[in-house]
């Protein structure tokens, strides 16, 4: 099924450099992708947490050197923490993108943080995979305005 995503200033940080496909799959909650065929975002999910966590914990354990080890998982989990990209996934209007199945559609008003989180992890590891390791921290940093 094809989907055509509007232009929106708030979609293009994803779409510019986003594969097409992994875009899609990355929007994909589970209730569309059972209507719809093909894969929802649950692993790219889980590929996109553990980037978000090692982007995060490099930049943290860069930028204050004098931390120890407990301090620097206290500000990480700040970071990585589901409210935190709830947050930054309402910045970027991802409730306007999610593919949600039908029952879902009349109900979007609840989405609830969780999705929105792993949402934004999933298109972490869709830009990982479209890109390079590189690009994906400035990326994920730029999201996470570490940058």
């Amino acid at each position: 099924m094809a989907v055509i995503f509007p232009k929106d200033p708030h979609l293009q940080i994803f779409v510019d450099e986003i594969d097409p496909e992994l875009l899609i799959e990355a929007l994909a909650h589970k209730s569309w992708s059972f209507e719809n065929g093909g894969r929802s975002y649950d692993r790219l999910e889980f590929i996109g947490d553990s980037i978000l966590g090692v982007v995060v914990s490099l930049w943290l354990f860069r930028n204050f050197p004098e931390a120890d080890e407990g301090g620097l998982t206290q500000m990480r989990q700040k970071y990585v923490s589901t409210e935190n990209l709830d947050r930054i996934g309402k910045k970027y209007h991802l409730k306007d993108f999610l593919l949600v199945g039908v029952g879902m559609q009349h109900h979007q008003e609840q989405v609830s943080p969780k999705m929105f989180a792993d949402a934004l992890e999933a298109l972490i590891a869709a830009h990982y995979l479209s890109t390079s390791r590189d690009r994906n921290a400035e990326f994920v940093m730029r999201l996470l305005d570490l940058d």
